[in-house]
């Protein structure tokens, strides 16, 4: 009996060196290092088993818990690292999310929409112009992200400005392609609860007519409390989306940010003055001459540009209404 017992143990032990699986309970006066939540088209999903999984070493290591009532979910004593999070959304079917980041005394994990098998998170670069009012940030690169923004900003209208580029630029950005801006449109539009709009810009080019134009349509559009709140976007949120931002507070921010705070900042969230100089050109010029961007409503753009030797672009984008 004693070496049954004793070979008893060591099986147990070399099967630790393998996995470890742990449930965890509500554990009074001890906070939670990781928390979450699980919702199917934000409704909260009750019962479910969520697990965080690890490997370290070649030991593999499963937590598991379960959500509450409101859909929550929380884990204790879990070490820093990154984790592939579980959920067993019923049956055989389990959506599992990768390279999760665990780190810091509490870390609040994205929710989990079990319906679309996204987390929703928010999009890249995500920055706030006006809280409330006006978002900015990288294209949306699923549903989740939209989901987002729908659910945590209330947002009422996205607005895209790709598909502008040239095609040697296009090359590198998915949001270019007209199927990526379909798929958007539809993630946006589901419930028709998001107002989607594409007014396409280039990044690389010199702003002439038409385009000037268009972006006084975009300023327009935002600043419209009608409209609001709203979330601006290209393929990385840093070029075309922070010309706007920029422009945005430099003429209709109360107070207005002097030009030379806007154009920094719109430097700090990534703007690549290199490649896209056109657009500082742009900026300089509008912000050095403010009612020039309302002249522009004439049809002739008071034959505005920033290149005097430059032809205009209407017959490039004449396919885009403003």
């Amino acid at each position: 009996m004693k070496k049954l017992m004793t070979l008893f143990a060591l099986l147990s032990i070399s099967f630790s060196v393998f996995a470890v699986e742990q449930s965890f309970n509500v554990k009074p006066g001890e906070l939670p290092s990781v928390v979450g939540k699980v919702v199917s088209n934000g409704q909260p999903v009750a019962g479910l088993p969520v697990q965080l999984v690890t490997s370290d070493d070649g030991n593999k290591t499963t937590v598991t818990t379960q959500t509450r009532p409101d859909g929550t979910y929380q884990f204790y004593e879990i070490p820093e690292g990154k984790y592939t999070l579980n959920v067993l959304a019923g049956g055989d079917e389990t959506k599992s999310f990768k390279d999760i980041d665990i780190d810091g005394p509490q870390t609040t994990l994205s929710d989990v929409n079990v319906t679309t098998g996204q987390m929703v998170t928010s999009p890249g670069n995500f920055r706030i112009v006006v809280d409330g009012a006006i978002y900015r940030g990288a294209r949306p690169v699923n549903e989740g992200q939209v989901e987002w923004l729908r659910q945590n900003l209330k947002v009422k209208t996205i607005i895209d400005l790709q598909g502008g580029d040239p095609w040697y630029v296009a090359v590198f950005e998915p949001g270019e392609k007209q199927s990526q801006r379909n798929l958007e449109e539809k993630w946006a539009q589901t419930d028709n609860h998001i107002t989607w709009i594409n007014k396409p810009m280039d990044s690389v080019g010199a702003v002439h007519c038409r385009e000037a134009q268009r972006i006084n349509h975009i300023l327009d559009i935002i600043r419209d409390p009608k409209n609001q709140p709203v979330y601006i976007h290209c393929e990385h949120g840093k070029d075309r989306t922070g010309l706007i931002a920029a422009l945005y507070e430099s003429f209709y921010e109360e107070p207005n940010v002097p030009p030379a705070a806007a154009h920094a900042e719109m430097i700090a969230d990534g703007h690549n003055t290199y490649v896209c100089g056109a657009m500082d050109t742009y900026f300089n010029l509008a912000t050095a001459a403010p009612m020039s961007l309302h002249k522009l409503d004439n049809p002739q753009c008071d034959k505005f540009s920033i290149d005097p030797k430059a032809t205009d672009t209407v017959g490039k984008l004449e396919a885009h209404p403003l």
